[in-house]
């Protein structure tokens, strides 16, 4: 008869379970690593698609502005000593000129859109013979920098 030789040992060594949460600990690491940065880029993502919902809503509000008071909006010069930087305000549909200022930094609280204010607006006329404004939306993204959406747009000739 074979003789069996028994062991002593039972379970596992302290090296095998050091081994297994170490490798348990990688993978918790970095699958929150991989679910921040997703959740980063998500955040950026949708901030980008506020600020281009606000450009739109401005260059919206820019053509039904100079369809109903063409001179208006015609009235603001690129040459002047407001360089043709200004904003509509969306309520009572009226132009708000400003001084040349950062967009990120110290612009009108007027001038800003967003349930927490956290858009910047500026529109910039080309001449009021070309009919091109450039709208700028600029915000502080959740990674700490500055981002920027602008928009060129020519306004149509209101219709007789």
């Amino acid at each position: 008869m074979p003789m069996m030789i028994r062991s002593n040992q039972n379970g596992d060594t302290i090296v095998e379970v050091l081994i297994a949460l170490v490798i348990i600990g990688s993978v918790l690491t970095g699958a929150f690593s991989i679910s921040n940065l997703s959740l980063r880029q998500i955040r950026m993502s949708q901030e980008r698609t506020e600020g281009q919902k606000v450009a739109q809503s401005v260059v919206e509000s820019l053509n039904a502005m100079y369809e109903s008071k063409p001179g208006t909006v015609d009235r603001v010069d690129p040459t002047s000593a407001t360089e043709g930087l200004f904003c509509i305000l969306s309520a009572p549909n009226q132009i708000i000129p400003t001084s040349a200022f950062q967009p990120t930094t110290d612009q009108p609280s007027t001038c800003r859109a967003g349930t927490d204010n956290r858009y910047h607006i500026a529109i910039i006329s080309q001449g009021a013979s070309t009919k091109i404004f450039k709208v700028t939306v600029s915000w502080q993204a959740v990674s700490g920098r500055g981002e920027k959406l602008e928009i060129y747009y020519r306004v149509r000739e209101p219709e007789t």
